[in-house]
């Protein structure tokens, strides 16, 4: 029966009943594996969050005594005002 095979209603009907499971049952997968992924992911994170809050202890910044404006804390000069920063100065005297 190639080529010349007739489709009833009952057989068309069995077909998209079978896609529509079949869909169904794709989603019902995915969320499943979707939730076991983002319960594993936040299992995972509560490591990295804890290094995380650590490294934020360190500060990466420092106020300039003269305009109050914030700046790397390598710096040696305030690229707002323009002033010599005290400590750097007192820090490059004593490697004198």
């Amino acid at each position: 029966m190639t080529g010349s095979a007739t489709y009833g209603l009952s057989d068309i009907a069995g077909f998209a009943t079978n896609m529509v499971s079949s869909f169904v049952n794709f989603l019902i997968m995915a969320f499943v594996l979707f939730c076991i992924m983002k319960a594993f992911n936040m299992a995972v994170g509560i490591g990295k969050k804890k290094l995380a809050d650590e490294e934020k202890k360190v500060p990466t910044t420092k106020i300039c005594p003269y305009c109050r404006t914030e700046i790397p804390i390598a710096a040696t000069r305030c690229p707002h005002c323009t002033s010599i920063l005290e400590d750097t100065v007192k820090d490059t005297a004593a490697d004198k």
